[in-house]
């Protein structure tokens, strides 16, 4: 809790020390990193993404998101290699940055897209707010529709699948890297 409560004092104090007239998408030349908190369905954990632009309305990213919640303690490295694997998740995602003429405030950005990872399929929303050239924060819906490349069977079914078919949220910084 206390790296929470140190993040936001990072996040406030920024807000007071750099002036507004960053650009929250910058087309084809944009490369930023996300980090923060996430919820997937009733499970808390953390969210890693890495976005590039290749044109001025669509990006391409990685992403990573682990998830914290208890295990049984492993008996052996094979057991504690598969829950890590049961709790994370890795794919690509697409952001359409659309809305760039509908929104004149060049850092705001509000975005959507499909998620392909190995344990979902889903579509995304989102905004990011650019408070300085360099920082800015980010607020993210996803909804799965599908289990993907594992657990071909229903994700209610499937206990070791704690991402597909379901609602997730995500909140955190983003770091221009132009």
């Amino acid at each position: 809790m206390k790296s929470y409560k140190s993040l936001l004092i990072f996040v406030l104090f920024s807000l007071i020390q750099f002036q507004i007239k960053a650009q929250a998408y910058d087309g084809s030349i944009d490369r930023k990193i996300f980090a923060g908190y996430t919820h997937v369905g009733d499970q808390s954990g953390m969210d890693i993404k890495y976005d590039i632009g290749f044109t001025d309305y669509f990006s391409l990213g990685l992403g990573i998101t682990h998830l914290f919640f208890e295990t049984p303690t492993p008996s052996d490295k094979g057991d504690e290699i598969n829950y890590f694997i049961q709790k994370s998740d890795f794919g690509f995602f697409l952001n359409f940055h659309l809305f760039q003429k509908l929104i004149p405030a060049p850092e705001i950005d509000v975005y959507a897209g499909p998620d392909f990872t190995f344990k979902s399929m889903g579509i995304h929303g989102g905004v990011k707010y650019n408070f300085s050239e360099r920082f800015g924060i980010y607020f993210q819906a996803l909804q799965s529709y599908s289990n993907s490349l594992y657990g071909l069977g229903d994700a209610t079914d499937d206990p070791t699948n704690h991402f597909g078919k379901k609602f997730s949220i995500s909140t955190g910084l983003t770091i221009n890297l132009n």
